[in-house]
């Protein structure tokens, strides 16, 4: 409380909630010039009757009975400014009951302390107060005012469980809205990705030719059109993998190939099935699949895809993908004119074929790529359902890091007379790439990264960075965004 000047009278202003309500007192001053004027009065008539000592003594009693009537008026006007009615108090008593209403506590303990704090603005208002509060809000206003404070309590506990809930609710429904409209946002369309792509490709460098000119794979029987697009794509030496598969795959000979991840296979079955297309020229009937590549992850059939659509590109020769977790009816319509060189994952190649979207019997290349990591995934059951669906004469091209037992019998099952080809043993890195290992404090690994990553040498590489969890990767990219690179997380 405060004392202020409004309009040159005193004003006692209340804050409740910032919304101040003034209340005028009964002016003290006017009962003090009441005394003043009484005084003055007394000493005019002391100076005009001085005839006689008898007079002013008789007059004195009179003077004290005059202060103390004054002072029992003063103490009375008190009493009736203590006892005037608050004019604010409805808007107090909502101005508590809204605060128990929106203050929102997190822990255990700090909502005990606002239940007593609760109760205790609660137990300042009057009865009156209290029932006025419960009527406005359709509760019984009988019983003690303790129980009126209990009621109340409970009533604004109730209010503020139904607000939470109510913006709980509206907040999962915006999370479920925006998670189906990122749902329904269809992925890029593989055509978008190869461009994209090839772009990327072009501008990132020109071919490395060997010292005369001649492109490497020239010597392994790519025709030229491809050896074009090879320059394009700044490609110019084949892989050992590439030197030792192509020219068999090209004659039309299976081909068994041992090879880790990073050493080329995807060229070292592309180029092959891209060529023997071309030559060919024939167009699938509806429905038909001339060539199928079958990859064990939603990922990696992507990536051959749009490496397989650089090398299909302004061809007649199409090329899709089929994966799950994308729109089922979309992939069904995209099959129905039938398709050149098809990627898939086993799974979505079988519900595609259970729903007769497609027929394998005209396909003429079958390539399996990854094919130990497919049969570690479980997908031996799903390969010997595809082969069943598949006609015996074919070429068929199997890509492994590893030879097991159960790969023995998928190449068995899959390959005649097929050309085996081992170009690197089983856990030794691929010749194109180099291991380096840094002891590093964990606070200092973000700032190695840059350091790496910022080399000039690697200006225009592209990287990838494994981490332990979602939540350091989205850190790490933020920070990388920050520094200059573009990054993304997944």
């Amino acid at each position: 409380m405060s004392i202020v000047l409004q309009d040159h009278r005193p004003t006692i202003i209340y804050v409740i909630q910032d919304t101040p309500t003034t209340v005028p007192t009964y002016s003290a001053i006017h009962l003090i010039a009441t005394m003043g004027t009484m005084l003055l009065s007394t000493l005019m008539m002391l100076c005009l009757s001085a005839r006689s000592i008898r007079t002013t003594t008789a007059f004195l009693p009179s003077l004290s009975s005059a202060i103390r009537s004054s002072t029992r008026n003063i103490s009375s006007s008190k009493r009736s400014i203590s006892s005037i009615p608050n004019i604010s108090s409805g808007s107090t008593a909502a101005g508590i009951f809204t605060r128990a209403v929106t203050t929102m506590r997190s822990s255990p303990s700090d909502r005990n302390a606002e239940t007593n704090t609760n109760n205790a603005e609660f137990s300042s208002l009057t009865v009156a107060q209290l029932k006025t509060l419960l009527k406005e809000r359709g509760s019984t206003v009988g019983g003690t005012k303790q129980k009126l404070i209990t009621r109340l309590s409970n009533l604004a506990e109730e209010q503020k469980h139904n607000k939470i809930s109510n913006l709980s609710s509206m907040a999962k429904t915006g999370k479920r809205k925006m998670s189906t409209q990122a749902m329904s946002m269809p992925p890029p369309s593989l055509k978008q990705q190869v461009r994209e792509a090839s772009e990327s490709q072009k501008a990132n460098g020109n071919a490395k030719t060997s010292s005369n000119g001649e492109n490497g794979f020239s010597k392994i029987y790519v025709p030229p059109n491809l050896i074009k697009r090879l320059n394009e794509m700044g490609i110019s030496e084949p892989t050992p993998i590439q030197k030792e598969a192509i020219p068999l795959a090209i004659k039309g000979r299976d081909v068994m190939g041992l090879a880790q991840t990073g050493t080329g296979k995807t060229l070292a079955f592309g180029l092959p099935l891209v060529s023997q297309m071309m030559e060919t020229n024939e167009r699938p009937r509806p429905k038909a699949v001339r060539g199928l590549v079958l990859a064990p992850t939603r990922e990696l059939a992507n990536q051959i895809a749009v490496q397989l659509g650089i090398l299909t590109e302004n061809t007649p020769i199409k090329t899709f993908v089929v994966v799950g977790g994308q729109n089922i009816k979309t992939q069904i319509n995209k099959l129905q004119s039938g398709t050149d060189l098809l990627v898939a994952t086993p799974g979505r190649l079988i519900d595609l074929m259970d729903r007769g979207a497609l027929s394998l019997q005209g396909t003429t290349f079958l390539v399996l790529d990854e094919a130990d990591l497919m049969l570690d995934m479980g997908f031996l059951p799903s390969l010997k359902k595809i082969a069943q669906k598949l006609p015996k004469k074919r070429q068929t091209m199997l890509f492994s890091a590893t030879m097991s037992k159960d790969m023995n019998t998928v190449a068995r099952s899959y390959l005649q007379n097929p050309a085996r080809i081992e170009v690197a043993k089983a856990g030794k890195t691929a010749e194109k790439v180099t291991q380096e290992l840094h002891y590093i404090a964990k606070a200092d690994k973000t700032k190695k990264l840059l350091e790496l990553l910022g080399n000039p040498d690697h200006k225009e590489d592209r990287s990838l960075v494994f981490g332990r969890t979602k939540h350091g990767m989205e850190k790490l990219s933020k920070k990388l965004i920050a520094s200059g690179f573009k990054a993304g997380s997944m």
